[in-house]
């Protein structure tokens, strides 16, 4: 075998274990980019629920205030803005919220949130 055949054969492997190596650490990567994504979204979800009680239990205030006649003295406040929604924002611009947050999840949530009793 020539030297050109086996620079062009060298050369071809080398081509091939390199993509190789490139889609392995390029898994590796994007593996963990979404192990952190799924954390960071969990622990969002986790203070937006908080807050969801804190504006159920202010709807209850403004309720009592309301059938009592006391809506003058209420001074409540429904403070939407300590949402957190940074990284379902992103997993929603990525196309992969649903993939990360199944239907089941999501209609547990609504069906517990949803029915105040009033």
């Amino acid at each position: 075998m020539s030297n050109f055949w086996a620079t062009l054969i060298g050369a071809a492997v080398g081509v091939i274990a390199g993509a190789f190596i490139q889609y392995l650490v390029q898994y590796y990567v994007d593996r963990r980019t979404e192990r952190y994504q799924r954390a960071a979204l969990k622990k969002e979800m986790q203070c937006n629920l908080q807050l969801i009680s804190e504006l159920v239990a202010e709807c209850g205030r403004l309720r009592n205030a309301v059938n009592g006649d006391a809506l003058t003295s209420y001074f409540g406040f429904f403070n939407y803005e300590k949402g957190l929604f940074a990284q379902a924002n992103a997993l929603l611009a990525n196309g992969m919220l649903y993939s990360v947050v199944l239907y089941r999840a999501i209609e547990e949530v609504t069906s517990s949130v949803l029915p105040i009793e009033w």
